[in-house]
């Protein structure tokens, strides 16, 4: 048996990091934190303690994206971007990044959020997404092909 609220108090700061640099806003971020530990209590018969660091990474990531795939985000997004207009170079990134994820299948937003927020290598993304270094560099290009009409904002 896992010991949710220990792992609560070792990584729930590490998890609400991770869903507000994803969504640029506490309150959502707050939201998925407490999503994700009662995923984990719901589930924990069938985790093991091992790995429970990248599990936890994994699973806010996607309620992440799942989240920006929501109108409501979306909307809240936009006046994000218009925020971004006198930030620096990278905060503008990343605001285009989130509002080009709301529209993505899952995995090519996974995928890039990894790599463009994340600044992971191929590697460290492959393991994150068990599969093959290949298959990232697969997904990164439909995801540069996915960008090229917002080129522009970028």
């Amino acid at each position: 048996m896992i010991d949710v609220a220990a792992l609560y108090r070792q990584h729930g700061a590490m998890v609400f990091r991770r869903a507000r640099r994803l969504l640029a806003d506490e309150e959502a971020a707050r939201d998925i934190v407490h999503d994700v530990f009662i995923t984990l209590h719901e589930r924990q018969d069938e985790l093991q303690d091992t790995g429970m660091v990248s599990w936890l990474y994994v699973v806010v990531t996607n309620r992440c994206l799942k989240r920006l795939r929501t109108a409501a985000t979306r909307a809240r997004l936009v006046g994000t971007l218009d925020q971004a207009q006198h930030a620096p170079a990278r905060g503008e990134t990343v605001a285009a990044i989130r509002r080009v994820l709301a529209t993505l299948p899952e995995e090519l937003a996974t995928v890039a959020v990894y790599r463009f927020v994340d600044e992971m290598t191929h590697a460290e993304i492959a393991t994150m997404m068990g599969c093959s270094r290949r298959h990232i560099g697969d997904l990164l290009v439909r995801f540069e092909l996915a960008m090229a009409p917002t080129r522009g904002s970028l």
